[in-house]
């Protein structure tokens, strides 16, 4: 399962790689981004990714939330 899992990654992550090398073959100059640096916009603009952290964040949310329950309930009215 986790093979599948790694040959899925790799093979939606390799058309970025191509990219990246295929840039840094036509700049004259030399690479204007380093193969690092590429892997991690893929990653950070990756829908999948922010899907999943969003998903993260929400986890996270319905945590603070279900610790909370057992807390003591404060409500009150302030008059002036």
């Amino acid at each position: 399962m986790r093979d599948m899992v790694r040959y899925q990654t790799l093979s939606k992550l390799l058309p970025a790689f191509l990219l990246a090398v295929g840039a840094c073959a036509q700049s004259p100059d030399g690479p204007g981004i380093t193969l690092a640096e590429d892997t991690g916009l893929a990653l950070k603009n990756n829908l999948r990714t922010q899907i999943a952290r969003e998903g993260i964040t929400e986890s996270r949310a319905r945590q603070g939330v279900a610790r909370s329950a057992p807390l003591p309930k404060v409500s009150g009215i302030a008059y002036r």
